[in-house]
């Protein structure tokens, strides 16, 4: 893992209490995002957690898994924590439904944020998700993670892509967020490799017209002190997104 001393200790009591509140119906819990893919930070990252459990959740085992995962009663040492359940049928086989059972977000930066509808929320995330997660993911308990989590179809993948680089247009204020999706995206489509994205953004920089753009956004990170440029940023997302469009296109 590439996590430091304090948040591996945090993962893997979530992991227990995980072990704990399932047993047996419990059949993985993987390490996914920059935790797993080298690029995390604790002054920035979130802990990324999906688990997959042998069959659906019923509702008192979702309130219990909120309670004794909620920040209050175990505190995340970073931002927050964003673990997602899964039943092994919403992950299995060739283009899997992706049906999750659980949506938690937990820590000091969001108090405590679950979901248990799948249909409330974009299915583009967890489709990016369990892409990389399939690719990238590290086994805290259970199988490797393609022992569980069936391939995304490439067209599917790039579609979320673009919904992705879509939903952060209209949402990121700040700009860095988009430019540093756009740039895994972007990454993605070329060489079919999922990185963090400090790793793409590197990738991407003798790619671009105007890489202080991304200079720009590494040094900026998450702390919304300033804007970047908003025209910079359009120029760059709306070249990945044509770049995506083209290959689904072609596809």
């Amino acid at each position: 893992m590439f996590l430091d001393g304090h948040t591996s200790t945090y993962v893997r009591t979530v992991t227990e209490r995980l072990r704990s509140l399932f047993g047996e119906d419990l059949l993985g819990v993987y390490l996914v995002g920059s935790g797993s893919m080298g690029g995390f930070d604790p002054q920035k990252s979130d802990v990324d957690l999906a688990a997959v459990v042998s069959g659906s959740l019923s509702l008192e085992h979702k309130r219990e898994a909120v309670r004794r995962l909620s920040h209050a009663a175990l505190s995340c040492p970073v931002r927050k924590l964003e673990l997602v359940v899964y039943g092994a049928q919403a992950v299995e086989g060739p283009s899997p439904s992706l049906r999750w059972e659980l949506n938690l977000n937990t820590g000091a930066a969001v108090g405590v944020e679950a979901s248990f509808d799948p249909g409330a929320e974009p299915g583009h995330w967890f489709v990016l998700d369990v892409a990389m997660a399939r690719e990238q993911a590290r086994a805290l308990f259970g199988p490797p993670p393609q022992d569980v989590l069936g391939e995304i179809e490439r067209g599917r993948v790039l579609r979320a892509l673009l919904a992705s680089l879509r939903w952060h247009r209209e949402n990121d204020w700040e700009g860095v967020q988009s430019v540093l999706n756009a740039c895994r995206a972007w990454r993605w489509l070329e060489e079919k490799t999922w990185s963090p994205k400090p790793v793409a953004a590197a990738w991407a920089h003798g790619r671009v017209d105007d890489p202080g753009l991304i200079d720009d956004a590494l040094a900026r990170g998450t702390d919304g002190s300033s804007a970047l440029d908003k025209d910079a940023v359009l120029r760059l997302v709306k070249n990945v997104e044509r770049r995506i469009e083209q290959s689904l296109g072609e596809s």
